[in-house]
């Protein structure tokens, strides 16, 4: 997520220590998306990394907060709202933005500029055939208010 791209950034509470998270601050972030935005589409976005320290997380009773049943489609959940693993999301640490909570289908559109070609060359490979595949595909935020990214103090 390119912090240029307009989407908003929420910092992490004061009394939170530098370098971490709580669960507040996630389940959090997900309440300063507009709730005209909001609807079943909203998800959390992070890398595996993340969500192994998310999975350790528990509420003031000790309770952990992420909810995993085997019959979901999607098995990991934050406070309802589904969890998608994207490994190029950075790690936590300070400055970072490890996690991102959005209605990703009004937030973020991608656009298939080009269909897929395929070239034949029966010469650069040896007695092998090559083929090489091309095609261009674009995206950018177009309501980036539907998005946010919680920055790490």
């Amino acid at each position: 997520m390119n912090p240029a791209a307009g989407i908003p950034i929420c910092e992490t509470a004061e009394d939170t220590p530098s370098g971490q998270f709580r669960w507040q601050d996630i389940v959090g972030l997900r309440w300063q998306v507009p709730i005209s935005l909001q609807d079943s589409n909203g998800s959390f976005v992070m890398n595996q990394n993340t969500w192994g320290l998310c999975s350790t997380l528990s509420d003031t009773a000790g309770r952990p907060i992420m909810t995993v049943h085997p019959t979901d489609a999607v098995p990991f959940r934050i406070a309802g709202s589904p969890v998608v693993i994207n490994n190029l999301m950075p790690d936590v640490a300070p400055g970072s933005l490890p996690v991102a909570y959005g209605n990703w289908n009004l937030a973020y559109m991608i656009v298939n500029r080009r269909g897929v070609t395929v070239q034949n060359d029966p010469f650069s490979a040896g007695w092998c055939n090559l083929f090489r595949f091309d095609c261009r595909i674009g995206g950018a935020p177009v309501c980036p208010n539907a998005a946010r990214l919680l920055r790490i103090r």
